[in-house]
């Protein structure tokens, strides 16, 4: 039992960021404020998928919520150029949600908007919308500079979905939280102790 546990926990620790490591991450990206840092922090404090990240307008935020409405794609051209776009429609059909904002993801939005006060989208950089691609090299090196294993965009969605089950919130509104229609896939794919060894 004990070695199963023992892998278990190495196996939850590479699915999720733990809390030390979040902290830490958190903390070096508030001190060194970009648009794409506070992205980041932004997905550990709502959970978004990094589509839906780099797809959120500024009219998909709400006094206390977000408004997910969109997410990016991509697909090849005919010339097999790599394209990058918004569609207006969220990924899932539970995709088209709400994501209420804590006092502190507020926060975030307001030093966002601080820094990019006009764009059409929430994060843009030098008059472009900032691709979900860069947003996940952005993550890897910044857990590269705290000295963390890389992880990508995607484990900070574990995080949050592990986190808010780790505080006891209902199952069922962790699912609406995430996008999801199915709760057994929610608790099969994103459910991890996020506890340190």
């Amino acid at each position: 039992k004990r070695m199963f546990a023992q892998k278990q926990q190495v196996l939850d620790e590479e699915q999720v960021f733990t809390v030390n490591k979040i902290h830490k991450l958190i903390d070096y990206l508030w001190e060194n404020k970009t648009i794409r840092n506070l992205g980041i922090i932004l997905m550990f404090e709502t959970g978004l998928r990094v589509g839906e990240l780099t797809a959120l307008r500024r009219s998909n935020i709400l006094k206390d919520a977000i408004e997910v409405t969109s997410t990016e794609i991509s697909y090849d051209n005919e010339d097999g150029k790599r394209i990058f776009t918004v569609q207006d429609v969220p990924k899932t059909i539970n995709g088209h949600r709400l994501v209420y904002l804590t006092d502190n993801a507020q926060k975030v939005i307001r030093e966002i908007l601080k820094i990019n006060p006009f764009g059409e989208f929430l994060f843009m950089d030098k008059g472009l919308r900032i691709r979900s691609k860069s947003m996940n090299y952005h993550i890897k090196k910044a857990c590269r500079e705290v000295g963390i294993s890389e992880r990508s965009t995607h484990k900070i969605r574990k995080t949050y979905a592990s986190t808010l089950i780790r505080n006891n919130v209902d199952e069922r509104l962790v699912m609406k939280l995430m996008g999801h229609s199915d709760l057994a896939k929610t608790k099969k794919y994103y459910y991890f102790n996020t506890d340190e060894r």
